[in-house]
């Protein structure tokens, strides 16, 4: 088993896939794609370290890569919540889902285990490694790389007894080298200095070629590590990582030593070179999603709506004063706003309706978010009750009754924003962005709509005809997005912490920005249970009210970085 052991700077993937028979010596294997695979063979550990105790910082990169892959796992590659074991340093992950030196031990432990000549393994490490001893070594969160025998795992060790279990396949992705004294971005790799991978349908992915660095994408780009965007980008079909319709590691390896190699030349002036090093056959990796069309990149999508009950992110929690579900939204970069074509076009169908509902919209620009925690659905009526008594509030329940009546699993509705945010400080959060809001009602796939690039109503509470609805309805009554979260359009519209500015978008910042200049009015998202026509339920929809105006389709939820 795993001794006290472990590696540098590292993001390491390790698939050991199930495959179909052949002979060590056939060269051209074609099996099934991860997704096809039977859930039972599939175990999956995935890794994030950013907040070392002995090395330098690598955070937010490292988890939110973690998360990530966690999230390609279950929406495109159909592995079960059970099958999935995640570890990371994001903020609020509780003690014992953390990557110490134990836990990682436990971890790599149980998976060997597990494994047997069935299975279908993926490990992914996103952290410190280093190179002593002659062995490449994973660092923990608390890992001593002058003492990597007592504090860090051994790597080759793991790997080498990966072999013994002979899993049909095994695929060894390492990325993302920084210097353990020097930074993120400086210093030189170990791996791939120790013996290339052995044994049927064994391979490895490295990120950079000794003694070259592994870069974070630029700002204005997007903000995972260079090696691990166009990683995903791969395994989600872009048709320059396909051959002959599907991904395989040669044309994966392929694709990254270009799409790598080609930005940190751009961005940086220096060298990345992607490594792949294969023992023998055809591996197939994946196969596209539908909505990768042949000869088009994965940028651009064609208008359909996958359903998305299988893309729950992997990481929640409790809030233990109000009993809230809150997910874990990695950081990332994403399209914050709306198009000018499709807003032209929406003000010539709807002249009635007020511009500037669309056009405060505009300009559709880059914003990055650092990663943060947001409530599965809106405040229900029982929970804004409990906070009432608790805190002796004088709330008149019967003055503000809504027609529709209060039903304590519905959104709290008449609320204004300083009621909204008295709750948040009672329990401990804020109310989230419009940052934020946008970045978790779009899901990991950044949709036009939480649930896909077109309308449909059967996706949220709205009064798009012939459907009139009289009230809201319960929350978590219509399918999750991407990200696990209910109600991110229709039912209520939802206050933010951001003042509104019509015009805030032709000034705003790229990095996690928010309007904290007074004005007249706050900012609401998501477009409420009377919405009359699709294009309201847009996630890049925003409106502006006065911060004392209560109503009856008017709610919140909360958010918190912490």
């Amino acid at each position: 088993m795993i001794r006290r052991t472990a590696f540098k700077c590292a993001a390491l993937l390790l698939l050991a896939l199930a495959c179909s028979n052949g002979s060590a010596q056939d060269k051209t294997l074609t099996v099934r794609s991860i997704a096809d695979a039977p859930s039972f063979a599939k175990r999956a550990l995935v890794i994030g370290v950013g907040q070392y105790e002995h090395a330098g910082s690598l955070a937010p990169v490292t988890y939110n890569d973690a998360v990530n892959f966690a999230q390609l796992l279950k929406a495109q590659f159909k592995f079960p919540d059970e099958a999935i074991t995640l570890l990371t340093d994001a903020p609020g992950t509780a003690a014992k889902d953390q990557p110490t030196y134990i836990h990682l031990r436990n971890a790599f432990n149980t998976l060997l285990a597990s494994v047997n000549e069935k299975s279908e393994v993926i490990v992914y490490f996103s952290g410190h490694g280093t190179r002593a001893e002659n062995h490449d070594w994973l660092v923990p969160m608390d890992g001593l790389p002058s003492d990597v025998n007592a504090t860090c795992i051994n790597y080759d060790e793991f790997r080498g007894e990966l072999s013994t279990k002979t899993p049909a396949r095994a695929l060894l992705i390492v990325d993302a080298c920084r210097n353990l004294s020097g930074g993120k971005d400086a210093g030189s790799s170990g791996f791939g200095a120790s013996k290339g991978p052995s044994g049927p349908q064994f391979a490895e992915l490295l990120s950079c070629r000794p003694k070259e660095e592994s870069k974070v994408g630029k700002p204005e780009d997007f903000a995972e590590s260079v090696f691990t965007h166009f990683l995903l980008r791969g395994l989600r079909g872009d048709k320059d990582a396909q051959a002959n319709g599907v991904v395989t590691f040669d044309s994966l390896a392929e694709y990254l030593q270009g799409t790598v190699s080609q930005y940190v030349s751009n961005k940086y002036g220096e060298p990345q070179n992607p490594i792949g090093l294969a023992s023998q056959g055809r591996m197939v990796l994946a196969r596209p999603p539908r909505d990768v069309v042949a000869g088009q990149s994965d940028t651009v999508r064609p208008q359909l709506n996958p359903r998305p009950s299988a893309q729950v992110v992997a990481i929640t929690r409790v809030n233990p004063r109000d009993g809230a579900k809150m997910v874990f939204i990695p950081g990332g970069t994403f399209s914050m706003g709306g198009n000018q074509a499709r807003i032209d076009t929406i003000l010539k169908d709807h002249p009635n309706f007020p511009r500037e509902s669309f056009t405060s919209q505009l300009p559709q620009h880059t914003v990055s978010v650092t990663g943060f925690w947001i409530y599965d659905s809106p405040v229900t009526v029982a929970m804004f009750r409990k906070f009432t008594v608790v805190q002796h509030l004088a709330y008149d329940w019967r003055a503000n009754e809504p027609a529709f009546g209060w039903h304590d699993d519905r959104p709290m509705v008449k609320v204004s924003w300083a009621d909204a945010k008295a709750y948040c400080t009672w329990a401990g959060v804020s109310l989230p962005t419009e940052a934020q809001f946008e970045r978790a009602a779009r899901g990991p796939e950044g949709f036009d709509y939480p649930w896909g690039n077109t309308f449909d109503g059967s996706m949220c509470a709205n009064s798009v005809a012939p459907k009139v609805l009289a009230g809201t309805a319960s929350v978590r009554s219509f399918p999750a997005n991407g990200f696990g979260l209910y109600d991110m359009t229709g039912n209520v519209a939802q206050w933010c912490e951001d003042w509104y500015d019509g015009n805030y978008y032709r000034h705003s910042q790229v990095q996690d920005p928010v309007n904290l200049t007074v004005g007249k009015l706050r900012a609401l998202r998501a477009a409420p249970w009377g919405g009359e026509f699709p294009d309201m339920f847009c996630a890049s929809v925003r409106f502006g009210i006065e911060p004392t105006y209560k109503d009856k389709d008017i709610g919140f939820r909360c958010a918190s970085r912490e």
